[in-house]
């Protein structure tokens, strides 16, 4: 039963990536929205367009955020919702936000495109277990 959950699980996160990955709109001008994935284990190199918030060692991954500003201003935001696996925020367009992928010893961040007003989150994991497979989020 565990193992047919694992395998549905996978499947569920599978597919949201990849609708995810595949259907980025940008116009010419202005990127309308971001998906942003964090790996389920950091390596110590910064992925492009991210970078790093403070020291960084190689670890898994504990969580994904939404931030009001740079992560450094500590304004973390709860999500609008209740879920565990997929929380969402609804935000103001005129406003900066960052999101951070959160390993055990390292957090790297980037920035959401301006004029975002949503972000939903999808994490990867496990019963029962500490760590993320992974995580995504979208931001438009």
């Amino acid at each position: 039963m565990a193992r047919h959950f694992m395998l549905l699980s996978n499947l569920a996160f599978s597919i949201f990536a990849f609708f995810a990955l595949n259907n980025s709109a940008y116009s010419k001008e202005e990127k309308r929205y971001e998906t942003l994935i964090c790996n389920p284990a950091f390596a110590r190199k910064v992925p492009d367009r991210w970078r790093g918030v403070g020291p960084l060692k190689a670890s898994r991954l504990v969580s994904m955020s939404l931030f009001s500003g740079p992560p450094e201003q500590l304004a973390s935001l709860a999500p609008d919702n209740d879920s565990a696996t997929r929380p969402q925020w609804k935000m103001d367009p005129a406003t900066s936000y960052w999101v951070t992928c959160n390993y055990e010893h390292a957090i790297i961040a980037i920035p959401v495109p301006a004029g975002a007003t949503t972000c939903a989150f999808e994490y990867k994991a496990r019963p029962a277990r500490k760590f993320l497979d992974g995580a995504s989020g979208l931001c438009r």
